[in-house]
């Protein structure tokens, strides 16, 4: 039994091996390696825009845990969301990125390809997206305007309750899809497209 299962995974393996499908590199996506679990671990959601251009976002998952999110303070005094007008890091821990194999549309404006960090400002009812030049870092230390490559607005929207902040993508056809943050009650969704070459 245990011979014909081990060959049966050879099989699988062999036809995996000869998929037509791409490979995911599961590496973390940090330069950090955690000593322990965190209470915002890392998470990684990827998808295929277009024919086959590659968006993923990396980025910690805090969670509510009891706390009004939009209000609260952590236990170092600052906000968890600002709500002042300031950018935030979209996530936990080390700077949340938005990686693309080809350039993208997204709510309409283009991004060359790269990796970006990820913020936002958030605000009771516009957000801003914003993409900055510097991927790396921890939070929003070091965060600079003037290194910023895209800037949309977004419309926050109610969402399905949420414990632990999470970036999605559904509504996938035609080239596009729909990017979203949501965490708690709030959903901020964004459109995201492959961009024409020309």
């Amino acid at each position: 039994m245990n011979a014909r299962l081990s060959l049966l995974g050879l099989a699988a393996a062999a036809a995996l091996a000869a998929s037509p499908f791409i490979t995911v590199d599961v590496t973390s996506p940090w330069s950090r390696a955690p000593t322990s679990a965190e209470a915002s671990p890392g998470a990684t959601v990827a998808q295929v825009v277009g024919t086959d251009t590659w968006v993923q976002i990396a980025y910690h998952r805090p969670s509510a845990r009891g706390r009004d999110v939009w209000t609260a303070t952590s236990s170092r005094g600052s906000a968890i969301v600002p709500s002042d007008g300031s950018v935030w890091r979209a996530g936990a821990n080390e700077r949340t990125t938005f990686e693309s194999t080809g350039d993208v549309l997204i709510e309409g404006k283009r991004l060359p390809a790269g990796r970006y960090g990820l913020f936002m400002i958030p605000g009771d009812d516009a957000w801003t997206l914003v993409l900055n030049e510097a991927a790396d870092g921890w939070g929003t230390g070091g965060y600079d305007a003037e290194a910023d490559v895209l800037r949309v607005e977004l419309t926050p929207t109610s969402g399905p309750q949420t414990e632990s902040m999470m970036f999605g993508f559904d509504d996938v056809g035609d080239g596009t899809s729909r990017g979203f943050l949501r965490w708690t009650d709030v959903e901020v969704p964004f459109t995201i497209g492959a961009a024409s070459s020309d």
